[in-house]
């Protein structure tokens, strides 16, 4: 049968979908659709951030009022008086000659941002006004992070068997006090040694977000920003608000495309933050371009190489040289995708070519 094998963090429980979720020789080379494993990693620089609020546009929907129906009979209850229509009402003193919520001030508002756990009201109380979308940018901001941001940058990572021995795992790869936490817990039988280690992540403080998305994961609107605004929004907004709320909340816009990762001149990196080692995008581009078999060839495919860890040496790969696959040099270390730019002033050594000569060795047969 063999074993299978998955990438595990061993610090958070946020869900992040890679390729590596079975055998690892039928799965090594499908790493190269891991474009979320990749987002997960990067690091965004200094000044920027995942999610971005972006100011109202002043002016660009100008506040229409109109006679609204109640339900019912026509005249049974009269109309409505004249209100805003859905779209955000501009910001202006008519906001504070209304009653009710209208007329408190912004601080009280702010206030009542702190109130609200859940990003659905935070999103619809920030869309009723120009003047409240303003007051809600560092909430919105707050809220979609945890809710659709999966960050691995700078996590423990590993490439797991589960044959693996839970006794064996890399050497200083748990900290002295997850060894304690874990003596305590025992490893039932109907566990897999995924579950196990899956307790250490209780000892986050950021667990209860972690695991939210990750029971949600299955369904779209709490998976993706876009099905979100689509599914949920659409429920209740016009799709103009939707496609308004589009353009100013921005989520992971900063983050790299994956056919921007390996160019020529590309500037992006994958670091090994443990050992202070990198690989370039270049290099892997420019390997591509000299060997066929390896035109798919991305970082996943150096993590796996180095971060795979089993006590049964056999992968089902054919290889049996003297590279130790099933215990790679980089198990549980921790990773990020960046921009050499960032290692001014850091010590950091580039590996390319030493990580590309080893991943040929291995693949020798492909040629």
């Amino acid at each position: 049968m063999g074993q299978y094998f998955q990438v595990h963090n061993i610090d958070n429980a946020t869900p992040v979908e890679t390729s590596m979720s079975g055998k690892w020789s039928e799965n090594f080379w499908a790493s190269n659709q891991d474009s979320d494993f990749m987002r997960a990693l990067w690091s965004v620089p200094e000044g920027q951030k995942r999610v971005v609020v972006k100011p109202y546009p002043s002016g660009q929907l100008a506040p229409q009022k109109f006679q609204l129906p109640l339900p019912g009979p026509p005249g049974q209850y009269g109309t409505r008086p004249p209100f805003p229509p859905s779209r955000y009402p501009k910001e202006s003193s008519d906001n504070l000659d209304r009653d009710g919520i209208f007329r408190l001030s912004n601080e009280i508002i702010a206030l009542i941002f702190t109130y609200l756990d859940d990003k659905d009201d935070i999103a619809f109380l920030a869309m009723s006004c120009q003047r409240f979308f303003g007051i809600a940018s560092p909430f919105l901001e707050q809220a979609f992070q945890k809710a659709f941001v999966r960050s691995w940058a700078g996590d423990r990572l590993i490439c797991l068997g589960d044959e693996s021995d839970i006794h064996k795992l890399p050497h200083d790869m748990l900290t002295e006090r997850e060894v304690k936490f874990l003596e305590g817990e025992k490893l039932r039988r109907e566990e897999s040694i995924y579950d196990y280690l899956a307790r250490l992540w209780t000892l986050n403080p950021d667990f209860e977000s972690h695991l939210s998305m990750r029971q949600n994961g299955s369904r779209r609107k709490d998976r993706d920003f876009e099905d979100y605004c689509i599914i949920s929004l659409e429920s209740y907004r016009r799709s103009s608000d939707v496609e308004l709320f589009q353009n100013i909340v921005q989520v992971d816009a900063c983050n790299p495309k994956n056919k921007d990762l390996y160019t020529s001149n590309s500037p992006y990196i994958f670091r090994n933050l443990v050992t202070r080692e990198y690989v370039r995008g270049s290099a892997v581009f420019n390997l591509r371009q000299e060997k066929r078999y390896f035109k798919w060839l991305c970082f996943e495919h150096l993590f796996y190489l180095r971060a795979t860890w089993s006590s049964d040496p056999d992968l089902r790969h054919g290889y049996w040289g003297p590279i130790e696959l099933h215990q790679g040099k980089w198990a549980g270390h921790r990773f990020d995708l960046t921009v050499i730019d960032n290692l001014k002033g850091k010590e950091f050594r580039d590996i390319s070519d030493e990580i590309l000569e080893e991943l040929q060795d291995v693949f020798a047969y492909y040629s």
